[in-house]
């Protein structure tokens, strides 16, 4: 008895939009991280926040924009990556 898998050949623009997805949100990861370790090195309540209060990054950002200037542009970086590939496979379906 065999099993047919039917057609296994690969989308390259599918496998190309899933890696650009993994990379931003790897960025956003890393983001996050470079926000606390800042945080830690104002003050080490900001880095309590911005670890468990996520929307206390905003705040840090405006407060201490020399010391968010890394975290902000990888943050940067993933959300036009995301973006990128959302407008191109959403142009590529219409």
């Amino acid at each position: 008895m065999t099993t047919n898998l039917g057609d296994i050949s690969t989308n390259h623009a599918a496998l190309l939009g899933l890696i650009s997805i993994y990379v931003s949100g790897l960025a956003f990861v890393v983001a996050s991280i470079l926000f606390v370790v800042q945080g830690w090195r104002v003050h080490w309540g900001w880095g309590l926040a911005n670890l468990f209060i996520p929307p206390c990054a905003i705040a840090f950002s405006i407060l201490y924009p020399k010391e968010a200037a890394k975290p902000l542009i990888v943050l940067g970086i993933g959300l036009a990556l995301f973006f990128g590939v959302h407008y191109y496979f959403n142009f590529r379906s219409a």
